[in-house]
């Protein structure tokens, strides 16, 4: 039984050394963020994904503030009677043209992004071959 308990040792002693390099680069618990990129078209996708991020949460942010101050200056203590309103080119014509602004500043960057990795070497092609 001991030159089984030396064996087995040896052998889970060899995964634990051998799996190190493995785990390096694995999600780690509660993580908020990607993990490290190893190539440099992962390096552009972490870049377009905090761009859009802050572009998401200064949006929300607007809106949300946008929404308060609806709420509180238009409420009906302070308007019981509802006003009505029909046409606002402005507003139309902004409400329109702030969102395709917004629409092609990601767009931009994500076709740079989508070109890098058309152009990359595939996955299959980075590997060594294997020997035999």
């Amino acid at each position: 039984m001991t030159r089984l308990y030396r064996i087995l040792s040896a052998v889970i002693l060899m995964l634990g050394v051998g799996t190190s390099q493995a785990f390096a680069d694995q999600p780690k618990a509660w993580g908020l963020w990607t993990q490290e990129p190893a190539s440099p078209t992962m390096h552009q996708i972490v870049d377009l994904h905090g761009t859009i991020t802050v572009i998401i949460i200064a949006i929300t942010v607007f809106v949300f503030a946008l929404m308060g101050i609806i709420m509180v200056r238009f409420n009906h203590k302070r308007h019981p009677v509802a006003q009505q309103w029909t046409h606002n080119t402005v507003l139309e014509v902004a409400w329109t043209l702030i969102p395709v602004l917004i629409l092609v500043a990601i767009a931009f960057p994500s076709f740079k992004l989508l070109y890098a990795m058309d152009r990359s070497a595939p996955w299959s092609a980075c590997r060594p071959p294997p020997t035999t």
